[in-house]
């Protein structure tokens, strides 16, 4: 089982052999098509829902330049196969037309949203498309033992002729054998670097424990456990690299936590996963050629994800919340423009309604002496009495306030003298 495991990763090329010394370090992975026995192959924990556009293709979710798809790197060995038409041992050798045009044909099945760029995609894509061209390679060699077998229905004999042309040198056989004595070796008393993943990535592990946590972002070291125990984390670890790593990862972050002067170490936090980057690179023993243990090529050179550099996150911390909070001062702004509107508007209508009250309803003066306290038969008014409409009698028409005499009242020629 583990010399199958290990030789996935076998990635020698007959011109270029030296350059790939480094990969013998790295960490083993199972190909897309088929997995070692004992590996776990499903996942049936909360299925990811998956996204389209008006067109119909799958939106990528990206997180640490790996792509959060199950059908995207499946795609990627059926397209090749229909392309094959060189002797290509290794994604370098395929033309860079070749490879735009298969690249195109991804485009046509999945899409992406900003802030990733075309050219950054793309970068993914062919890591993810060498490694399992690799592994293809790989498995072809395996099967056939010898150049005698015939070829894979998808490839023209003259073509495979050329491939063991290439794998029958002494120095292919060389760096072969080379490579599976370091990925089979005891490094260090670790052993082999298996895990559980299955057919999904790491990211995905951690994002479907983050939907089933309510939408909350999950510890790393959670994900990572649950992905390198068998029986849904339950089982004791699958090799030991995976067990010392999350051991001293999560001593490194009680030794931050436990700082006098604080943490120096800040997490980085994606959509579903929260890690310490620093502490993992330390506990993984740091990346080797650009990549490190359980993150592949995440360990890039891309600044708004890589692994290596805690004050890279800062900023990034920094610059989403001052982003937050200039979205915050503009929402403020604008509510406080609108009421400011609202209040002079309130007072011009409420002006408007008055003046027009008192266009309707004037005011009327009565003729001079009219009320003066002259007139006959009339109460003087008080200072700044002003009648209402049809208060004025009509002519011939007595006043209502005006004094009428009656046959009770006494002549004033007549004396009258109390007894």
């Amino acid at each position: 089982m583990h010399e199958d495991l290990a030789e996935h990763d076998d990635m020698v090329e007959h011109e270029d052999l030296a350059e790939h010394d480094d990969l013998a370090d790295e960490e083993v992975h199972p190909g897309m098509d088929d997995l070692p026995h004992g590996i776990e192959q499903k996942e049936s924990d909360c299925k990811d829902e998956i996204e389209r556009d008006e067109v119909g293709r799958e939106i990528l979710i990206i997180v640490e330049n790996c792509f959060v798809s199950t059908a995207a790197p499946r795609t990627i060995l059926p397209s090749l196969r229909g392309w094959y038409n060189g002797v290509w041992p290794t994604f370098t050798k395929i033309p860079d037309r070749v490879k735009q045009e298969l690249f195109d044909l991804f485009k046509g099945k999945f899409t992406w949203r900003d802030p990733w760029s075309e050219e950054r995609v793309f970068k993914i894509w062919k890591s993810y498309f060498s490694r399992r061209m690799t592994a293809l390679m790989s498995d072809l060699r395996n099967n056939a033992k010898s150049r005698d077998s015939p070829p894979p229905k998808w490839m023209r004999k003259e073509i495979w002729d050329g491939l063991w042309d290439i794998w029958d040198t002494p120095k292919f056989k060389n760096l072969q054998n080379r490579y599976r004595q370091n990925r089979l070796s005891d490094r260090n008393g670790l052993g082999v670097a298996l895990s559980a993943l299955g057919l999904i990535s790491i990211h995905q592990h951690a994002r479907r424990m983050s939907k089933k946590n309510g939408g909350n972002p999950v510890l790393f070291e959670k994900a990572f456990e649950r992905c390198h125990r068998r029986n849904k984390g339950q089982r004791p670890f699958v090799d030991k690299k995976s067990k010392n790593t999350l051991e001293t990862y999560t001593k490194k972050l009680k030794q931050n936590q436990s700082q006098s002067d604080g943490p120096t170490m800040l997490p980085s936090v994606t959509a579903s996963c929260i890690i310490y980057p620093e502490a993992w690179a330390e506990a993984s023993s740091g990346p080797k050629s650009g990549r490190c243990y359980r993150f592949g090529t995440s360990y890039s050179e891309s600044s708004s994800s890589s692994i290596h550099s805690s004050s890279i996150n800062r900023s990034q911390v920094e610059t989403e919340n001052a982003k937050k909070i200039q979205k915050l001062e503009k929402e403020l702004e604008k509510q406080r423009v609108e009421m400011k509107k609202n209040i002079e508007q309130g007072i011009k209508d409420g002006i408007k309604d008055a003046l027009t009250s008192l266009s309707m309803y004037p005011i009327q003066h009565p003729s001079p002496g009219y009320l003066s306290a002259s007139a006959p038969g009339y109460f003087p008014p008080h200072p700044g009495y002003y009648p209402s409409p049809g208060y004025y009698p009509a002519p011939g028409q007595h006043h209502p306030f005006q004094y009428q005499p009656s046959s009770r009242d006494h002549s004033p020629d007549e004396h009258h003298t109390r007894d």
